[in-house]
């Protein structure tokens, strides 16, 4: 069986969008209302800790759909091929979830922003896998840039 292997441009660029989604995603984890308390909202701290165990999650999410692709797809030996099966749909899902969080008081712009231009990398991907693969054509460059000027780090690294 052949293995797809990745670049390390492109998984970079695959583990930031993850990362990135992920950080924010996963304030949705312990940020529900407690009874209409205004102290269940997470501090900006909190959403940070918290995200990055999501980013965590979501590279083994991706690592795990790149290795059912391989061994279901042997002769794979393009990189383009992993976006759709293996990065959209974690993606998808993290933003959706993204989307639905409750963002710590006083930083919805912020996370607002991170969301919106994470939306735009997706679909730019979706419609041009290849810009993934490309430092250059990145479609998540504004995200990372918004999710490190937030305070992000661990997601905001583009190479």
């Amino acid at each position: 069986m052949k293995v797809v292997k990745l670049s390390k441009v492109f998984r970079k660029h695959l583990h930031i969008v993850l990362l990135a989604a992920g950080l924010i995603v996963s304030s949705a984890i312990g940020c529900g209302s407690s009874g209409g308390s205004e102290e269940s909202s997470l501090t900006k701290e909190q959403f940070v800790t918290k995200a990055s165990d999501i980013c965590q999650q979501a590279e083994s999410e991706e690592i795990k759909l790149i290795g059912s692709f391989s061994k279901s797809h042997p002769d794979a030996e393009d990189e383009e091929e992993l976006v759709e099966p293996a990065f959209i749909p974690p993606a998808e899902k993290m933003i959706r979830d993204l989307a639905a969080l409750e963002a710590p008081s006083g930083d919805e712009d912020a996370v607002k922003a991170i969301v919106e231009e994470l939306e735009k990398g997706l679909a730019k991907t979706k419609s041009e896998p290849s810009a993934i693969l490309d430092p250059n054509t990145n479609p998540f460059k504004k995200a990372d840039k918004k999710a490190k000027e937030y305070g992000i780090e661990a997601c905001s690294y583009v190479p």
